[in-house]
């Protein structure tokens, strides 16, 4: 991880637009600024965890460049969870709500960067500003939705669901390593391989 500082005027301006297209609550400016004013820039390599397994990290990260994983063991196979692109939001729960060693890895699948912002910082501005903590509760509401949305869209053989994916989030396909998208799709990279041949 390297840490670039405090958001440039540009990046400001991007989260801002990133966390009011996430969920129907807009955020205020006094609150998105008292947000901006809290965090930093942070930028990962491709490959790097942002939050690993088995550690325990209580921060808050929204992506704002890239794209990232969630992924984890089952048994001996990696099996990804999902992925996220600008906009989303980066948490492990058991640290953010438990103190506890996060059960999955939070990992960029390319070179990302992520505004950053401390447990204690994000709490302190909940539990003092009502309308952020109503865009708090809009945008878990959203990354449920998400969720469930995803079960709708990826589902059917490997080849719909790979399909699936190449209409519905075409930047995953271009820029995630074959290997990784097998382990979402619940594929070997050799079938996935076999797959895209037969499609083209």
């Amino acid at each position: 991880m390297k840490i670039l500082g405090s958001p440039t005027s540009e990046q400001r301006d991007l989260i801002r637009r990133l966390i009011n297209g996430e969920c129907i609550c807009r955020l205020p400016e006094a609150a998105t600024a008292q947000l901006l004013d809290a965090g930093t820039m942070v930028e990962y390599a491709a490959g790097e965890a942002i939050t690993a397994a088995g550690a325990v990290d209580p921060d808050i990260y929204l992506l704002t460049e890239g794209i990232i994983r969630s992924w984890y063991w089952d048994g001996d196979v990696e099996k990804t969870a999902y992925f996220g692109t600008p906009g989303t939001m980066c948490v492990s729960f058991h640290g953010y709500l438990l103190r506890r060693p996060a059960p999955n890895t939070h990992e960029a699948c390319c070179r990302s960067l992520l505004f950053k912002v401390p447990k204690e910082a994000y709490d302190s501005l909940a539990a003092t500003n009502h309308d952020f903590a109503r865009w708090c509760l809009d945008y878990a509401h959203f990354q449920l939705f998400y969720f469930e949305m995803k079960q709708s869209v990826i589902q059917g053989t490997a080849r719909e669901r790979y399909e699936s994916l190449i209409r519905n989030r075409p930047e995953i396909v271009r820029n995630v390593p074959l290997k990784i998208i097998a382990s979402y799709l619940g594929i070997t990279p050799q079938y996935l391989s076999q797959l895209r041949k037969n499609l083209r």
